[in-house]
Formats: structure tokens, C-alpha cells, sequence
């Protein structure tokens, strides 16, 4: 068995100071405090899968990704998705898009001080920011600098190994 005061985000595991500085029922968005005393003019924006929230990439002291990227240079924000929990109304994919992927870009500009945003996803917040890409207008695709996506399927029609597993249905 684990050791569950092992992993306490804030504790020993996601320990990066920042500040959650926007949230609405399906995100909040942190921005990490700096560690150099200039940072970059342009922020970067991280959207994690829902499943492994914002701390993959903030394990520990000797393990952060977010911790890198500061020390870069980087004004870095992270979308830390929600869980759902009772009383809350049922989310789609638009609502994700447009109340999460998009507002985090649009205050990630706002807050940054910045009229564009690097983004970088992965796994399913990649499929999402994509999702999002695909339907911003010609004046929101101009807050995006650039766009990095890392482990992110974008084609749905070949599943790949994994199709082994699965049949039409599924």
C-alpha cells in the first residue's frame, strides 16, 4: 500500500509558490511566482490533462518542471481543472473550450501584462487547447505566440496499439 502523506499537494508535492488568480467552477488558474528579477514579455500558459492536474509538472523541489521555467525567465500559468463534486451542473467539451481553455488564455494575457501567450498542453488538455485553436476567431488566434503540445493525440480516426483492446462500440 501507499503512503498517502506521501503526496499532500502544498506539502510535498506541488510546492511552487503561486496564487491561484481567477477561478470559475471548471478551473482556477495559478500564476507562479517569479524567481528572476525580470521575466519574459510574453507568459506561458500550461494546460494539464484533467486527470493529472497541475502538479505532474511540479513534483518537488528537485523535480519541477514549473521550478525550470521560473528560474528561466518564464511568467508561468497553469490551469488546475476542477473536480466535479455533487451540486455542480454537468460540463461538455464546449464548456471546457470556452470557460476553461480560452478564459485561461484570455486572463493568462490580461494578468501577464502581455497581448500574447505561449501555450503549451498535454494529453487531454492538449486535445482541448486544439479543440480551442480550431474555433478561436481571427482576433483571439492573435493572442497565441506559439503552441506546444507534448503527448497529444489530435487524430481520433487511428487509435493505434491500443485498438487491440477496444471495438467499435467502445
Amino acid at each position: 500500500s501507499s503512503d498517502m502523506q506521501a503526496f499532500t499537494v502544498g506539502v510535498n508535492l506541488g510546492t511552487t509558490a503561486g496564487a491561484v488568480v481567477f477561478q470559475n467552477e471548471i478551473f482556477q488558474l495559478i500564476q507562479y511566482q517569479p524567481l528572476t528579477p525580470k521575466v519574459l514579455a510574453v507568459p506561458l500558459l500550461i494546460v494539464p490533462p484533467c486527470v493529472n492536474k497541475f502538479y505532474a509538472f511540479d513534483l518537488n523541489e528537485q523535480k519541477s518542471f514549473v521550478k525550470y521555467l521560473l528560474e528561466q525567465g518564464h511568467n508561468v500559468f497553469m490551469v488546475s481543472w476542477r473536480n466535479p463534486h455533487p451540486g455542480t451542473t454537468s460540463h461538455g467539451w464546449d464548456d471546457y473550450v470556452f470557460d476553461g481553455v480560452h478564459k485561461a488564455v484570455e486572463l493568462a494575457c490580461e494578468v501577464g501584462g502581455s497581448a500574447k501567450v505561449n501555450l503549451m498542453a498535454w494529453c487531454i488538455g492538449g486535445a482541448l487547447s486544439v479543440s480551442a485553436l480550431s474555433v478561436m476567431t481571427p482576433a483571439e488566434k492573435k493572442r497565441i505566440a506559439s503552441a506546444t503540445f507534448l503527448t497529444t493525440l489530435v487524430d481520433y480516426s487511428d487509435h493505434g496499439d491500443v485498438g487491440i483492446f477496444v471495438d467499435g462500440p467502445q
